[in-house]
């Protein structure tokens, strides 16, 4: 997918959740989130991007040059290792803190390196807006939470009054959105338009066993049930939150 054609993005890291359905659709109320810096694993950023090749020989060259072992580079296990990339993630193989610091800034002094930054892994905690017990209970394996004896009275389409634009022929038709959360069952009939779905976690499956992505996207583009603002939307769908809510800064910077 080509970054410049998403209009809208919505990235789940930053939290910001503005709407949500009252109460039958709400999935999420408030997400907490804990990062903290992967020991010895650091994210070698380039001024250009260059083929996996071209980025390791310029590492090596500084290294190799200098007698410096006990290092490596943490091989792309998705779509990115076949493209050129501006970054690539550097693993320390033990050593103090000063040969730690004297690696890091013998990389940096490459012509060709920006930056030298410690990876940093993302804890998310989902504070749910109902009865945890029963949220869990009727969790479905589409990835959607809802009390099934209550009545969808209130939806955030209907709160917002979107039926005035969808009266007007504003529909998001043509409005491409990049979701960045904990992705989507395929062939989820709750939307019309999913036109990518991509996994960039260390995990199999892209299905959402979380809900959080799902929630997202249903208030963006859901066109059943819990209806969205905008059902015509093109859906982008990047998982980069695994089940148990853990993600790594290579992982969002490898999307794009």
């Amino acid at each position: 997918m080509n970054v410049s054609t998403i209009i809208c993005v919505i990235n789940a890291i930053s939290g910001l959740i503005l709407f949500q359905c009252i109460p039958a659709c709400s999935a999420s109320d408030k997400d907490t989130f804990k990062t903290t810096v992967v020991p010895n694993e650091f994210i070698v950023q380039f001024h250009f991007k260059y083929f996996s090749t071209v980025r390791e020989s310029y590492i090596q060259t500084k290294l190799l040059s200098s007698n410096i072992t006990g290092w490596r580079i943490l091989p792309r296990n998705n779509l990115a290792s076949q493209y050129p990339s501006d970054f690539d993630i550097l693993r320390i193989l033990g050593g103090k803190k000063s040969s730690i610091e004297h690696i890091v800034k013998t990389v940096t002094s490459h012509p060709s390196v920006k930056a030298v930054v410690p990876q940093r892994s993302v804890q998310r905690t989902l504070a749910w807006n109902f009865n945890a017990t029963l949220a869990y209970k009727n969790r479905r394996t589409l990835g959607i939470v809802r009390k099934e004896d209550v009545k969808h009275s209130r939806r955030v389409s209907s709160v917002l009054h979107a039926n005035v634009l969808w009266n007007l022929g504003i529909t998001g038709k043509g409005v491409k959105v990049a979701i960045f959360d904990t992705g989507l069952t395929k062939n989820h009939p709750h939307f019309r338009n999913v036109k990518e779905r991509t996994n960039w976690t260390n995990e199999k499956s892209l299905d959402d066993r979380v809900s959080h992505g799902t929630f997202v996207a249903g208030v963006i583009a859901s066109s059943k049930e819990c209806l969205g603002l905008a059902p015509d939307a093109e859906l982008y769908i990047f998982k980069v939150f695994t089940n148990s809510q853990v993600s790594y800064t290579s992982w969002f910077l490898g999307c794009f």
